[in-house]
């Protein structure tokens, strides 16, 4: 799948590649009409490799298909995807830069005093496109081998373990903190600048355990490259039924989903947004890119604007929450 996968971004690689150094700036007002009339920078806050990388260089690869302009990838990883958000946050409200967001975003800006921007004040958002469970993984080399002797192994040695994220404050973060929380345990984080340089930490045994993403964590397990623990979400993965959900394993209550969102910055003209949200739409509902997000392990899914607004907002309160609990738990 990796081959395939790297054939069915290369044009779009070719094109980040030519155009990423291009940086022109434009003032003027776009009309629905014309636009779009010239390249697409596509922002994502994770290295190339993650499944937010995956998942816009697709989408871009479709836009520039269907509107004849080249989408230009732009990746900016660190600070658990702030560095990205804040870039798009200050960019002209034109059409013309776009974010590739997961739902770390909700809460980033929350786990530190030095933010730039809202997470949804400052942004226009258009249209979520995947969901995901997460999953936690395992070096085979790990004192454990299922998520119920790592629970075993965890209290009997609080801080022996830690554990790999894509960066602090990142959903991938809270999730372990709240695994912490749940099953009274202390794993010790280990953040990194994204999915993809995690993982590598996870094979090269300079970490122990892993909180990922599930389509990024399963052609890991299938290749028995990595030992699969649990799973996030409420049912056991088709793909993958041999590895349990967290609360089958013994974490009472667990649950935790990772979206992927296209966001603009905040002022874009509203018939560009619904442009935008139509277009994006469009393409998660092809069954070209449905069948590869579901090859992934993702679940396509798509709002209206106002959905998209109204569910960013409830995102913002519920991570914070979450964040704050994780906080008042750690010693």
């Amino acid at each position: 799948m990796a081959r395939a996968l790297v054939r069915a971004i290369a044009p779009l690689a070719m094109v980040s590649v030519g155009l990423c150094c291009a940086s022109v700036s434009f003032s003027a007002t776009p009309t629905v009409a014309v636009y779009p009339d010239r390249p697409i920078r596509f922002v994502v806050g994770f290295p190339p490799g993650g499944t937010a990388d995956v998942l816009a260089r697709a989408i871009g690869r479709e836009l520039t298909e269907s509107w004849g302009q080249p989408v230009v990838l732009d990746n900016r990883p660190g600070a658990g995807s702030m560095i990205g958000s804040e870039l798009v946050a200050k960019s002209p409200a034109d059409g013309y830069t776009l974010l590739m967001v997961t739902s770390s975003h909700a809460v980033a800006t929350t786990m530190t005093r030095n933010a730039t921007y809202h997470p949804v004040d400052s942004f226009t958002p258009i249209t979520q496109v995947a969901a995901t469970p997460l999953a936690l993984i395992g070096n085979l080399s790990a004192p454990a081998k299922s998520m119920r002797e790592l629970l075993v192994y965890a209290k009997a040695n609080p801080g022996q373990l830690n554990f790999g994220s894509s960066g602090s404050g990142s959903t991938t973060h809270l999730a372990g903190e709240l695994l912490n929380t749940l099953a009274g345990i202390k794993l010790v984080h280990v953040p990194y600048r994204g999915g993809a340089p995690s993982m590598n930490e996870l094979l090269g045994g300079q970490i122990q355990l892993l909180v990922i993403s599930w389509p990024s964590a399963m052609p890991q397990i299938k290749a028995s490259r990595v030992t699969g623990m649990g799973i996030t979400s409420v049912k056991r993965s088709s793909a993958l039924p041999e590895v349990p959900t967290f609360a089958e394993a013994g974490v009472a209550g667990y649950e935790a989903v990772q979206w992927y969102a296209v966001l603009a910055p905040a002022g874009l003209p509203a018939g560009v947004a619904q442009k935008l949200n139509a277009e994006i739409t469009r393409i998660v509902r092809l069954p070209k890119v449905a069948d590869f997000m579901s090859a992934l392990g993702a679940d396509p899914k798509t709002s209206t604007l106002p959905e998209f607004h109204t569910y960013l907002r409830a995102e913002v309160v519920k991570w914070t929450k979450i964040a704050q609990q994780v906080s008042r738990a750690s010693p």
